[in-house]
């Protein structure tokens, strides 16, 4: 195996190693791309840019790039979460719970909410909805 510098159309560069038919393969796909950094990057200011024109107040975190990294969970997750809220819940109650969710500004929350549990989501919806109907738990 030969040892190649693949360099992508960003101007990154890596070395890898590769047969000699594939390393003129890998050159060329290189060259046509972005590397992985500059594409995750690039995913990461499109979800800003999405959160900002969306309203969202703006994340706090230990580094730009965990806030960066947080606004691209927050997409995410907001699309999966908000969008397996049963229908047949009051309408206040899945507003309340999705002003709760936009109301997390901790990029460090967001990037660990795919840890969360789905019972922790449902304690929270629960909470919400007998609030909604004027009970407490």
């Amino acid at each position: 195996m030969a040892r190649i510098i693949l360099t992508y159309q960003c101007g990154h560069t890596t070395t890898t190693s590769a047969p000699g038919r594939q390393a003129a393969f890998l050159q060329h796909r290189a060259s046509a791309d972005i590397c992985y950094g500059c594409h995750h990057d690039d995913e990461n200011l499109r979800s800003t840019q999405d959160n900002i024109l969306a309203g969202m107040p703006a994340l706090t975190g230990k580094s730009d790039r965990q806030m960066a990294y947080g606004e691209t969970c927050r997409v995410h997750a907001l699309t999966v979460i908000v969008g397996d809220l049963d229908q047949e819940l009051p309408e206040t109650t899945r507003r309340a719970f999705r002003d709760w969710l936009y109301a997390h500004t901790d990029a460090g929350w967001w990037c660990n909410v795919g840890r969360l549990n789905h019972e922790a989501m449902g304690l929270k919806i629960g909470e919400l909805y007998y609030a909604d109907t004027g009970n407490t738990l």
